[in-house]
């Protein structure tokens, strides 16, 4: 079943995109002045000193490698999702719809339950949990096959559990970030963050699943993009952030001074 055209959906999609910016603009959250800079520093420092932070720390490091890894093997989704569903499982532009909306409707439900899922089980063993849960369900993807009705369902459960799951994820991954970097330099280590994930890994992971998606098709890339991104909560899981209860516990270990043998 098919209600509109592709431009029409097009032009429903940038209108939203019209409703965010006027919903932003009517924010009025007032930030405290910034602190006047007592040394101008270059941008190239700035982007070292990000780096060098992202680096040396026991937390940050290994969040940011899962992160780089998962927006590497993200983007085998990101290009050959659509192609997967449509000319793999057969779905019509319908169910293709409904189950990329699922997603949203996931995260949203998610979001809503993120502070609980940290303060239930702690914010380091949730980003951990959350993130196990999203890959263990998000197996169905490339296993779906059968009946269109059988493998909407499988790639509909991914969407709407996985992405609820991913978005908690987020959320305690964000919130901890923040928690753990001082202010002072808290957009140098994001801005750093986003351009190696976003602004490398990403386009790098891309073109890397055309490659591989010629190779040996595109269920077998999207099944090694989910095993990328499984296999990247390995670097979690041998950090210290099994340990991480609350940021503030953290900062609070850290400065706490080792006893002398």
């Amino acid at each position: 079943m098919q209600i509109a055209s592709a431009p029409f959906a097009i032009f429903v999609d940038a209108f939203s995109f019209v409703i965010s910016a006027v919903s932003l603009v009517m924010i009025r959250t007032h930030e405290p002045a910034r602190p006047p800079r007592e040394i101008a520093t270059h941008i190239r420092q700035e982007i070292a000193e990000g780096l060098r932070i992202a680096l040396r720390h026991a937390i940050l490091f290994p969040l940011a490698v899962r992160s780089i890894l998962g927006h590497v093997f993200g983007a085998f989704y990101g290009v050959l999702y659509s192609i997967y569903l449509l000319q793999e499982l057969h779905l019509d532009p319908f169910l293709l719809g409904i189950v990329i909306s699922a997603g949203g409707v996931g995260s949203l439900v998610g979001s809503l339950f993120a502070s609980r899922a940290v303060n239930a089980l702690g914010i380091g063993p949730t980003i951990i949990w959350m993130a196990i849960g999203a890959s263990i369900v998000g197996i169905l993807t490339p296993l779906a096959q059968g009946p269109v009705a059988i493998a909407t369902l499988m790639v509909f459960l991914p969407q709407l559990i996985g992405d609820g799951l991913q978005t908690i994820e987020g959320v305690g991954e964000i919130s901890l970030v923040q928690g753990l970097i001082p202010d002072r330099v808290l957009g140098r280590v994001n801005a750093t963050l986003e351009v190696v994930s976003h602004g490398v890994g990403y386009p790098a992971g891309a073109l890397v699943a055309a490659f591989i998606a010629e190779l040996i098709g595109v269920r077998g890339a999207i099944a090694i993009g989910w095993a990328g991104m499984a296999a990247s909560i390995l670097f979690l899981v041998v950090s210290p952030l099994p340990r991480v209860r609350t940021a503030a516990s953290w900062r609070a270990q850290e400065s706490t001074p080792t006893p002398a043998a």
